[in-house]
C-alpha cells in the first residue's frame, strides 16, 4: 500500500515487471526441456504454490475453498498424467 505515483510505488512496479520478466524467460526454457501437454499440465499447480507463499508472507487465510480447489487441480493432474 503505496502512494500512488511514489518512488516506493515506482519500486514495486518495476519489481513486478521484472519477477513477470523472470517467468516469462523461465517458461520458456522449461517449453524448451519439456513436451507442452506436461508443462501445461503442471502449470495448475502455480495456483497451489501461490496460495502457500500468499499464505505464509502476507497471512491470507487458507480456506475450505481454497483446499478442494487444490484438490480438484491435483486429481486433474494426476488422471491426465495417468493416460
Amino acid at each position: 500500500m503505496q502512494e500512488f505515483l511514489s518512488p516506493a510505488y515506482f519500486g514495486y512496479f518495476a519489481a513486478s515487471i521484472a519477477v513477470m520478466g523472470i517467468f516469462a524467460i523461465a517458461w520458456q526454457q522449461v517449453l524448451r526441456h519439456v513436451e507442452l501437454s506436461t508443462a501445461f499440465m503442471f502449470k495448475g499447480v502455480n495456483i497451489i504454490y501461490m496460495l502457500i507463499i500468499v499464505h505464509f508472507l502476507f497471512g491470507e487465510p487458507i480456506t475450505i475453498q481454497n483446499l478442494v480447489g487444490s484438490a480438484i487441480i491435483i486429481t486433474g493432474i494426476v488422471l491426465y498424467a495417468k493416460n
